[in-house]
């Protein structure tokens, strides 16, 4: 703890928003990493994925046991487009067609968001069989840092790893807000991932899959900040199912 109070240093504050490398924050000189257990948080983006394969070393190299969860916010729709609602105004929502967006929504994301984050475990399990390692995984529910903090606490890893930015992350954005809370709040030492790792089953989804027009005029209905998420949920379920055309 600094003297006012706060978790982290200014100077670890600083360096976290503006390296461009893996960051390492040890939060007990004297708590040993190689310890263990592991705990690596995924959402989907490349970022997580790069952490969890810089884990996955780590973890057969001293020998302890590694831990993969996931978490969404079942609230993360209603939320998001209360937010929305409150800034347009009436000509705006009508040509935003606001219900439609928020119906479509519902749909694509809302409904399917544990599906979707069950997905990244099931990459994340891929992964561990290509480089040999056995992983624990765990879905979660809740707000993402208030539950992947949760899980920590419960667990006591030695290292928690985490994508420097998320899977919703705007690209001029310098740290994401899950990895800032959760690298401030938890008891063991934070790895804050720079590096990306993109799955080759999504790599494979993406080249060998074509999108038809109509398919992407739908897509382009899904707000900007979820499009994303809900266009590789939909690639890895058509390569699932052995479809090369959407």
């Amino acid at each position: 703890a600094t003297a006012t109070g706060s978790r982290l240093g200014t100077v670890c504050q600083r360096l976290l928003r503006r390296a461009n490398i893996d960051v390492l924050v040890v939060r007990n000189p004297d708590a040993a990493l190689a310890s263990g257990p592991i705990v690596v948080g995924v959402d989907g983006s490349p970022r997580s994925f790069g952490g969890l394969i810089t884990a996955m070393a780590w973890a057969r190299k001293w020998g302890v046991p590694l831990h993969v969860v996931a978490a969404f916010d079942p609230d993360f729709h209603h939320v998001a487009f209360r937010r929305i609602a409150g800034v347009l105004s009436e000509a705006a929502a009508k040509v935003f067609r606001f219900k439609e967006q928020e119906a479509l929504h519902e749909t694509v994301i809302n409904d399917g968001l544990a599906k979707i984050y069950q997905s990244h475990l099931q990459v994340a399990r891929s992964l561990a069989h290509e480089h040999g390692t056995e992983i624990t995984c765990e879905l979660l529910s809740g707000k993402p840092h208030v539950a992947l903090h949760e899980y920590a606490r419960k667990l006591s890893p030695s290292l928690l790893v985490l994508g420097r930015r998320g899977v919703h992350a705007d690209p001029e954005l310098d740290i994401g807000g899950n990895a800032e809370a959760l690298v401030r709040d938890v008891d063991c030492a934070v790895l804050l991932s720079e590096r990306q790792q993109v799955p080759r089953a999504d790599v494979v989804a993406e080249t060998t899959t074509s999108f038809t027009e109509e398919a992407e005029q739908i897509l382009a209905k899904v707000p900007s900040f979820a499009r994303g998420m809900a266009r590789t949920a939909v690639l890895r379920h058509a390569h699932a199912l052995g479809h090369t055309v959407i």
